[in-house]
């Protein structure tokens, strides 16, 4: 399956869910499940503009996420990831997601480890 990409999109592994959120994945879904997309993976919010993700950030960092790490000299997501649909958005590395568009815009992600083939057009 696969999750979509809309204005400013955060996206976390389900496994990162139940490691930071009190309850884990079944008791975030159940206080959640209106503000958040889901697949086998990975779940997903979206906001039009950096104030709503910022909130979504410091959420997820006031329960021990961390947003962001350096390997190699490079920095890039950790614990979750941001995208943009826009084209040409600049956002750092992640290397547990794939993502998929037309050459004008990013549309969907899924996880590295999820088998199932998303449908691309």
């Amino acid at each position: 399956m696969a999750i979509s990409i809309s204005c400013i999109t955060f996206i976390m592994p389900l496994s990162n869910v139940d490691k930071y959120y009190p309850g884990g994945v079944e008791m975030f879904k159940k206080e959640h499940s209106e503000d958040y997309e889901f697949d086998n993976f990975l779940c997903r919010t979206s906001a039009m503009g950096w104030e709503g993700i910022e909130i979504v950030i410091n959420f997820w960092k006031s329960l021990g996420a961390v947003d962001t790490t350096e390997e190699n000299g490079v920095k890039k997501f950790k614990d979750f990831c941001i995208q943009e649909s826009l084209p040409f958005a600049d956002t750092l590395p992640c290397d547990w997601i794939v993502i998929a568009g037309t050459s004008i815009q990013k549309h969907i992600a899924w996880h590295i480890n999820d088998t199932s083939k998303p449908m691309i057009d």
